[in-house]
């Protein structure tokens, strides 16, 4: 019998703070609007930036469910051209919370490092209620 590698064994992840990591990232790399938006699978890899996925299908199969309760909220959008270039974007709620988080944590967004995004799901709580 051949023993199995497991990916990402022991590693978690909570959702807020897997959103949180969205919203920054998206904040960091000024996706403010449509022309600039990214695929699931970069959401992906960001939302869990610790995270080993074999494919990238895997990454966006891991957010599927945070990016559609995120787009619910008002927070990201998606966009598709008649060409076929699309991705996720900021909606103004989300460039809002984005701040709000980065001021919490007290650093500028654009200045955070790739593997350096997650924050307690209590920051992104008290985020959350200072944009409401």
């Amino acid at each position: 019998m051949v023993a199995r590698y497991k990916r990402n064994e022991g590693l978690h992840t909570s959702a807020a703070d897997a959103k949180t990591n969205i919203l920054l990232h998206l904040h960091r790399y000024g996706v403010f609007d449509w022309r600039r938006g990214l695929r699931k699978a970069e959401l992906g890899f960001a939302a869990y930036p610790d995270y080993d996925f074999a494919r990238p299908q895997g990454a966006a199969f891991a957010v599927a469910k945070l990016v559609r309760e995120m787009e619910d909220d008002d927070l990201i959008g998606w966009y598709v051209d008649e060409r076929r270039h699309g991705g996720y974007y900021l909606k103004p709620a989300g460039v809002a919370s984005a701040a709000a988080l980065a001021a919490v944590v007290n650093i500028a967004a654009d200045s955070l490092p790739m593997q350096a995004d997650t924050v307690s799901g209590a920051t992104a709580a008290t985020a959350t209620q200072a944009v409401a």
